[in-house]
């Protein structure tokens, strides 16, 4: 995919070799006295990624075929190449080693430490905000990885050879692409706060950090590398290039920009540090020579990539367009994918008839999927097919989405009459050409909704969106045609005769990021995935079994090892009548056991497992915390024998919590014609309380301590003596993220996330004080976290709108009304709670107490301070969406899962 040219590579080593002044010889584990290169080490990302994010829980990674395929075997190894990167070919020419390792490489060796590794993940950039967006190592999370790297190293050869390797290793910093091309051109996150220029000299001010970091921890020889021609990157071509696929202008000077300040700061950096010798390394110039005379080089094609089409090169897109025989491994693993394609023409279909995105309400979504299941059942599949592979409120209307687009008309006031979908994607899709042109002109729609809309985690919902106008609305051929199944919907048809052969899957693509010639791909894996989901190849399943022993290995507690027989009849095999909503990470049916006792039973669809062996090993975990204030898990189950989406079928089993949970108590919908009541103050104070103490026993009753990172009201369930129960809150360990100040991965909703957590990954206990914080005040102030009907900015908050009635004195307006209507309610110990809940949810980390004195406060044992004041509102539109996605029903659809 690189194509990187190795005439190149030899230039780029002879430039390194003058900045190093030694002499060159083969590495080795005893550093020989003439060795003067010990070692290669290596930040950045895709470009010198060597296999890092075969080891994390995201979509940017290459761990299949065709990648790999120039290595014996043709195995893939994680590098987003066929064979070896620029890491790799460094190495080489130094006559260090053959390939550099990726240091989360679990075969990695004591000998491969000393001679470098690469930290490299692809998809990062210097940008904190790029890796979020991707789940991947930030470059934060690479320089803990290199603290860790240098304590082994002390271990293996003493404090002293250690210091000696850092000093005299090169070390090289690859990346920057993403956070241009991604970050600030494809999310309005970053946009709608800097110009470019402005934004360029952030993406400076994080490499001049980076560096002085790395020299603080004993980094001499250090070379920086610049930004390619972005504007003349195949991907970039393709999108922004014009049906000639020229290349973009604007975005080379942009590289060029950048080139010009971080040279001058490295020189800085350089003057400031006498032993530094800190180089900057220009790829711009000599790839901008190939692009334009590639016959000079040897080459006769620039302007495509290595792999797939070579327009749209990586990721998984490769993948699909790689193996298009039904008999293939990845044929057998797209069971719920294709699925997805078909159903997606039926609904663009609907949308052609009825004007209409979404099917008109749940039971309407359970219906036609019971409907689907039953033609599905005439072929002989699997059973159940569609309730392994759907959440059936996936595809229920609901203003919770994309830009609030519900019908055609809501289409036409967002985007207009004319967009690039309608000039683009109406012809023969079955024409290649046409099929790239309204590959384009898909992402090129998808960012103007996502403009509109603000929330870049609405960007699959937008692109979901595209892809049914453009197959049922726009094309002239109708979302039945060869052309709309094979390019919109990525789906093989057999081809006729004297026919070119199947298309490749075309819109199947996301998030781009970037680096030296390559540009990473997330897919969005299909129509409308709102999931990643494949069905396992039986003998992985087999080989996963054999890790447990003779039997499946169960949590060594008290808990309950069910068998899928046992859950299946307890909830009917279950039935859409059980089927009682979607909790965090999972669907929940409402079932009944053999003794009577009532469950709730959540199968897990969206977690961070590896295999059963770690599923097990958590379950064991959250088996052990047990707490009046948490729902406490019954037990578990792992289904071996059914295709599931994510391989085996994963269950766990929770006492049933008859009140439901918070969210439909604290804003009520009639019921049979009957009003629900209204919490009392003093079910107020008890729920308030209970969650409390139930978050203070995760923070501080069990260690490591446990961060829940989404206390909302709808995680917050109810027993039958209306005492609040934390829900989910095993899950969140589950993460593996709990010890982590950077996480990789920000999940939680919109509203309640604490500002440091949803923009940078910094997650604390004060993370979830913050949430906490919140539903108190929603809690005692009867108003939803993001209320859209109050009009002015600072009232879209109600963190926002609460602190300003407080500090004019005006608390009578904060407080439920209906909480003032009763005279036996306590006034005083009603504003407690209310100044709890700001303190609580305030924008500074600092100034939030922990969870501890939160309770002591509640309780009166600790004196609340002066609210203070805060730096501004928090109703951004780039962090909350600009208020397009809200519903009367509150913040439920507003899920931060990059």
């Amino acid at each position: 995919m690189h194509c990187l040219l190795r005439n190149q590579v030899t230039l780029l080593i002879h430039f390194l070799l003058y900045l190093c002044c030694h002499k060159v010889s083969k590495a080795a584990i005893e550093l020989p006295p003439n060795s003067t290169i010990p070692a290669v080490i290596v930040f950045g990302d895709s470009v010198v990624d060597t296999g890092n994010n075969n080891l994390l829980k995201t979509v940017v990674k290459v761990n299949y075929p065709p990648y790999g395929k120039d290595f014996v075997g043709g195995k893939p190894t994680g590098r987003f190449s066929d064979g070896k990167v620029p890491s790799d070919l460094i190495v080489e020419e130094l006559g260090i080693k053959d390939l550099l390792p990726a240091y989360l490489d679990p075969a990695l060796r004591d000998e491969d430490l000393l001679t470098g590794v690469t930290f490299a993940s692809g998809g990062s950039g210097y940008d904190p905000l790029t890796s979020n967006l991707l789940s991947v190592l930030s470059l934060s999370d690479q320089l803990e990885m290199f603290k860790d790297y240098i304590t082994k190293l002390d271990k293996l050869v003493g404090p002293e050879r250690t210091s000696k390797v850092l000093s005299q290793s090169l070390v090289l910093v690859v990346t920057g692409s993403n956070d241009v091309t991604n970050t600030y051109f494809s999310s309005p996150l970053r946009k709608s706060e800097y110009d470019i220029s402005s934004y360029v000299d952030l993406l400076v001010g994080y490499a001049s950090d980076f560096v002085q970091d790395l020299y603080k921890l004993g980094a001499r020889r250090i070379g920086v590398f610049g930004l390619p021609p972005l504007g003349c990157l195949p991907s970039q071509r393709t999108l922004k290039g014009g049906v000639e696929r020229k290349c973009i202008d604007s975005y080379n000077q942009i590289s060029e920009m950048f080139n010009n300040k971080l040279s001058a700061e490295m020189d800085s950096i350089n003057g400031r540090f006498p032993t530094a010798r800190i180089s900057y390394i220009d790829i711009y110039k000599l790839p901008l020579d190939v692009i334009h005379n590639p016959q000079e080089y040897g080459f006769e094609i620039s302007d495509k990539g290595c792999c797939g089409t070579g327009t749209l090169e990586v990721a998984f897109l490769c993948k699909y367009t790689y193996s298009q025989n039904p008999n293939s491994p990845l044929s057998r693993t797209s069971c719920c994918q294709t699925l997805l394609s078909l159903f997606g023409i039926a609904l663009s279909k609907y949308l052609q008839r009825s004007s209409l995105f979404q099917l008109p309400n749940l039971p309407t979504s359970i219906s036609c999927l019971q409907r689907f299941q039953s033609k599905l059942d005439t072929l002989s599949l699997a059973p159940n097919l569609t309730s392994l592979c759907f959440d059936p409120l996936q595809f229920a209307a609901s203003p919770n989405i994309c830009a609030a687009i519900q019908t055609t008309d809501d289409w036409v006031r967002t985007v207009g009459n004319s967009t690039a979908l309608d000039s683009s994607c109406r012809s023969d899709l079955t024409v290649p050409t046409s099929c790239d042109a309204c590959v384009a002109a898909g992402f090129r729609v998808q960012s103007q909704l996502i403009a509109v809309d603000g929330n870049r985690s609405h960007a699959i919902d937008c692109f979901y969106f595209s892809v049914l106008y453009a197959a049922g609305v726009v094309n002239d051929y109708g979302p039945e045609s060869a052309g709309a199944i094979s390019c919109i919907f990525g789906l093989s048809i057999r081809p006729e005769r004297g026919s070119s052969g199947n298309r490749a899957p075309a819109f199947v693509f996301g998030m781009i990021g970037a680096g030296l010639a390559v540009f990473v791909v997330c897919a969005v894996l299909g129509l409308f995935v709102w999931w990643s989901r494949k069905c396992r190849k039986r003998d992985h399943v087999e080989d996963e079994n054999r890790e447990f022993g003779p039997g499946p290995r169960r949590p060594a507690t008290v808990s309950i090892w069910y068998k899928i027989q046992e859950l299946e009849k307890a909830t009917d095999n279950f039935s859409s009548r059980n089927f009682i909503g979607r909790g965090g990470f999972g669907l929940v049916y409402k079932g009944s056991l053999p003794d009577g006792s009532v469950i709730a039973v959540k199968r897990v669809i969206e977690s961070d497992f590896q295999g059963n062996a770690e599923f097990c090993n958590e379950v064991e975990i959250i088996s052990n915390l047990k707490h009046r204030s948490l729902v406490p898990l019954r037990g578990c189950c792992v289904d071996d024998d059914a295709c599931g989406p994510d391989g085996p079928s994963r269950y766990l089993v929770y006492d049933y919590m008859p009140n439901g949970n918070l969210e439909n108590r604290l804003f009520p919908l009639s019921e049979n014609g009957k009003k629900r009541t209204h919490l009392s103050w003093l079910e107020r104070k008890s729920i308030i309380m209970d969650v409390a103490r139930g978050l203070a026993y995760l923070h501080y009753g069990v260690r490591p301590a446990i961060y829940h990172r989404d206390i909302k009201p709808t995680n917050i369930l109810l027993d039958g003596d209306m005492r609040a129960r934390v829900a989910d809150f095993g899950l969140a360990r589950m993460s593996r993220e709990g010890q982590s100040h950077m996480t990789t991965r920000v999940a939680g909703t919109h509203g309640y996330l604490a500002p440091e957590y949803a923009l940078y990954g910094q997650l604390t206990e004060k993370s979830d004080v913050y949430s906490f914080g919140v539903v108190v005040l929603e809690i005692m102030c009867g108003r939803k976290a993001l209320d859209l009907s109050s009009g002015p900015a600072r009232s879209f908050l109600i963190t926002d709108w609460a602190w300003a009635h407080v500090k004019a004195g005006q608390m009578e307006k904060v407080l439920d009304a209906r909480l003032l209507e009763g005279r036996e309610n306590p006034r005083g110990l009603m504003e407690r709670f209310v100044l709890v809940g700001i303190l609580s949810a305030h924008v500074m980390v600092a100034l939030r107490p922990t969870i501890v004195d939160v309770v002591k406060m509640l309780e009166g044992d600790l004196e609340i301070p002066v609210v203070p004041d805060r730096p501004g509102p928090l109703a951004h539109p780039s962090l909350y969406g600009g208020g397009n996605g809200s519903s009367e029903n509150g913040c439920d659809g507003f899920s931060w899962e990059v």
